[in-house]
């Protein structure tokens, strides 16, 4: 047996009352989620004489090997960081890779405020994201056993130098470790990229011997007033180099690049 309604007033009137009741517009289910709190990537330390997770202070010589990455984030309570931020004090500004120490970085960005970074004799660093420097913060390369940033980038407004190695007087049974500076942009007239490396020899250039470049460069760019400066006799080999306005590039030894570019008008090549 069908149920039949007929357009009646009644019967239209019991058919809107229905539908009021059974419309899920009525129903209280449209409830708005809670707003999501951005997660925290970011860990912020300073310099200390010892590693301290609870403090968020880092020891400042890196004596043994030591690796920034999703692990050692996770120590710091922090499992999802992909950027370390260092800032130096006047107690400790000074971030020291010692002579068979060995710092690898593994995170998206480091950044250093007011922290000079040096990479001393003996010492190993090899960064796998961007290392941020302000005009306050410095990079001294001083005889490392490596030195490898040829897969990520360099971004300073404050000096680079790149001290020399000592291999060009004599000879050695072997080639270096490449001092691979990778991409590098300098940024302000505090941002001064300094080589004074002189390459190498080896006992195998029985005939002559001639000094071959241990700093190789891949992309390099001057901005807003930034400087390459290359002293007496040193050497370097490079992709690209941009010199854009205002900044300037002073060779003293050899450079060999495979491109130069010009960007603006007030730069300068000596």
């Amino acid at each position: 047996m069908s149920t039949h309604f007929e357009r009646t007033p009644l019967a239209l009137a019991m058919m809107a009352a229905v539908a009021l009741i059974t419309s899920p517009s009525f129903a209280n289910t449209n409830t708005t989620p809670p707003a999501q709190q951005p997660t925290n990537t970011t860990i912020e330390v300073t310099l200390g004489d010892a590693d301290d997770t609870s403090g968020k202070k880092i020891k400042k010589d890196v004596t043994s090997a030591l690796e920034w990455n999703k692990e050692w984030a996770t120590k710091y309570g922090n499992k999802d960081a992909k950027q370390l931020t260092i800032t130096g004090n006047n107690g400790s500004k000074t971030l020291t890779v010692t002579k068979d120490g060995a710092l690898k970085n593994n995170l998206e960005i480091v950044e250093l405020k007011n922290v000079d970074f040096k990479v001393n004799e003996g010492g190993s660093f090899i960064n796998n994201g961007t290392l941020k420097l302000d005009n306050q913060s410095s990079l001294t390369i001083e005889k490392p056993a490596t030195f490898d940033n040829r897969d990520a980038k360099i971004e300073s407004q404050g000096a680079i130098t790149i001290n020399d190695s000592g291999l060009s007087t004599t000879r050695q049974d072997k080639a270096p470790n490449a001092i691979h500076m990778g991409d590098v942009t300098m940024t302000g007239n505090k941002g001064i990229l300094n080589n004074n490396d002189k390459g190498y020899t080896l006992k195998s250039d029985q005939k002559d011997a001639k000094p071959a470049a241990r700093v190789v460069f891949g992309n390099v760019k001057l901005v807003g007033g930034a400087k390459f400066i290359q002293t007496d006799g040193a050497m370097d080999i490079g992709d690209t180099i941009t010199i854009g306005d205002k900044s300037n590039m002073s060779i003293n030894g050899q450079s060999s690049w495979k491109k130069i570019i010009l960007e603006g008008n007030r730069h300068h090549i000596n």
